[in-house]
């Protein structure tokens, strides 16, 4: 388009187009650091969060970005000398006929060369590799980052990524095929433990980056997270419990933990279906077993991840953000978990009962830097890289402020009243495999399956009295807590609708994932299915878990079916704000 300009004005046109793309690469280049993905259109109407984490959004910087705005430099004399030239001689005035005919040449030959790139890349791969852009790498490969973009500019206008579509005749029978899908997926597991605390007060923490390898381990001697260690001996511990965020992270394992439906391909379900109706815990509790208050507390802004207007959708009362701590003892990004407990325990002992409250912890948030008399453990300076020696002194903090917090709550007569849930609600991050292989004692390298397996994070549930209690090894993941509480919290599964499963009743654990594993990546008690990017089943690796080693990818099949299948369901759901039509809903 900058053809069509005079002389001047393109250079100033294309010295805009050099910035744009510039910070678009920076901006691609910064997120793969973090998320091992290049920025998208649903990613990018998340952009005024950045704020809220800047500290860990300059710690990606290298030195070597630098060489993405070295053409300034160059431009700066070199554009100096064309306006002396310039002024010498007189530059000859196009034609406007010549400049619309070279402008229609070089687009329609970048957009015919483009759609024959796009063409050639979809009889290769299919269809699925454009509507599925988010989570197969085989379109970004085809045709560049930039090219990229164009694409997922187009496919956002045209509505394919997240259409509001309707609900017509042929979702009416695929919401058939779900029902018949749930009818059998309910009636899967017995009811071990039903109603166990049925009618009992119930408190979900979630706990930023806190990941599972850090409990029962020790640094320098020194237990890093005592507190759980201790809480073993009187909980239900499942030491086998993954992640299954998508880019929303922290958001995605609220909105799992709380629906048991899955992430979306790309951006955060709060931010992208935030206003949808849901049949979260919260909702179940107060219109199945007439629970009296529902809150949540977070001690940021109620803006970030949209939670103001996604606490709504998820039918909690109240929500208590920033404004409503003291912000005397700020850790990183907000207050510190002390006074999100403080101001918890005193909302909870004033709240009507049984009542139901999640907290979702910051503390421990990248890049883990928390005051010098915070720091707990007595780590020997180069031990470990100053960003893990940071987590562990992070992560040891908040293992300290949860156990002070179960302490009041034991103090004020509340502990034994109240079903107690907390988890880690994704892996840390900017770690290197040598401090991975340090500290859990492993051998260089890692192989990609190891890598994935220490991104399970800890899950504990203390029942009413403390029992029953002792270590869970099925495998499972944040999909699985709704399926697991409403059965102890003795709520008619017939009338809810969930995708997990019932961790205390499943005969073999089962988890998909999307994001971070690769699109139908699965784990099972005995299997490990780690897709490849392409979305080619036979390009993935299957692994048994026992061994570690690669087995005969047919092994898989079943499963990788079974997560692609769960996977497109829970996505209509979403897009066509189905469980009105699928439940019997009261909201």
């Amino acid at each position: 388009w900058t053809l069509l300009l005079s002389y001047k004005k393109r250079v100033t046109g294309l010295l805009i187009v050099n910035v744009i793309v510039s910070l678009l690469l920076l901006g691609d280049l910064l997120y793969f650091r973090f998320f091992k993905s290049v920025l998208n259109i649903p990613v990018m109407m998340q952009a005024g969060q950045v704020e809220g984490v800047a500290d860990s959004v300059f710690s990606l910087f290298r030195p070597g970005d630098v060489l993405l705005i070295l053409d300034f430099i160059l431009l700066v004399p070199y554009l100096r000398w064309r306006k002396r030239r310039r002024n010498t001689q007189q530059l000859p005035k196009l034609p406007i006929k010549v400049k619309v005919a070279g402008f229609l040449t070089v687009f329609l030959v970048a957009l015919v060369t483009l759609g024959l790139m796009t063409q050639q890349m979809v009889n290769a791969a299919g269809q699925k590799a454009v509507t599925n852009m988010y989570t197969n790498t085989r379109l970004l490969n085809s045709v560049g980052i930039l090219n990229y973009h164009v694409l997922d500019f187009v496919s956002t206008v045209k509505g394919h990524q997240y259409a509001k579509e309707v609900w017509t005749d042929q979702t009416n029978q695929e919401a058939q095929e779900i029902r018949s899908w749930m009818d059998v997926h309910r009636q899967a597991t017995p009811n071990k433990y039903q109603g166990i605390a049925k009618g009992k007060n119930v408190i979900i923490i979630q706990l930023e980056a806190m990941q599972n390898f850090l409990v029962n381990r020790q640094v320098n001697g020194q237990e890093v997270t005592p507190n759980m260690n201790k809480l073993i001996g009187e909980s239900l511990y499942f030491d086998n419990y993954f992640p299954q965020i998508g880019q929303g992270n922290t958001s995605d394992a609220e909105f799992m933990s709380l629906n048991s439906l899955y992430p979306t391909p790309a951006g955060s379900v709060y931010v992208l279906a935030g206003d949808k109706k849901y049949q979260s815990l919260p909702w179940a509790l107060k219109e199945d077993a007439g629970y009296q208050s529902t809150y949540a507390f977070h001690t940021y802004e109620p803006v970030f991840w949209n939670r103001a207007n996604a606490y709504i959708s998820e039918g909690f009362d109240r929500f208590f953000s920033k404004d409503d701590f003291p912000q005397q003892d700020i850790i990183g990004m907000a207050a510190s978990d002390a006074e999100l407990y403080d101001k918890m325990l005193q909302e909870l002992k004033q709240a009507p009962q049984p009542n139901m409250s999640l907290a979702v912890t910051l503390s421990g948030h990248h890049p883990y830097k928390i005051p010098d008399d915070k720091k707990g453990l007595n780590i020997p300076e180069g031990a470990y890289s100053e960003i893990f020696t940071n987590y562990l002194q992070c992560q040891h903090y908040a293992d300290e402020q949860l156990g002070l917090f179960i302490d009041k709550l034991k103090r004020e007569g509340l502990l034994d009243d109240t079903l107690l849930v907390f988890y880690g609600d994704h892996f840390g991050s900017g770690f290197t495999d040598e401090d991975l292989a340090k500290f859990n004692g492993l051998t260089l390298p890692l192989s990609k399956l190891q890598q994935k397996e220490l991104f399970t994070v800890p899950l504990f549930i203390r029942l009413p009295q403390g029992q029953p209690a002792g270590v869970q090894h099925i495998s499972g993941g944040q999909m699985d807590l709704y399926p697991t509480l409403i059965n102890l919290l003795g709520l008619d599964k017939q009338k809810l609708f969930y995708m997990g499963q019932d961790l205390l009743n499943a005969q073999d654990g089962y988890s998909v994932f999307r994001f971070y594993f690769g699109e139908g990546s699965f784990a099972t008690d005995e299997l490990f299915y780690l897709a490849s990017g392409d979305g080619e089943f036979a390009n993935g690796t299957c692994y048994s878990r026992a061994s570690g080693e690669p087995v005969e990818t047919t092994a898989c099949t079943a499963g990788y079916n079974e997560a692609k299948k769960v996977l497109e369901m829970s996505d209509l759901i979403r897009n066509t704000d189905g469980l009105p039509y699928l439940t019997e809903m009261k909201h």
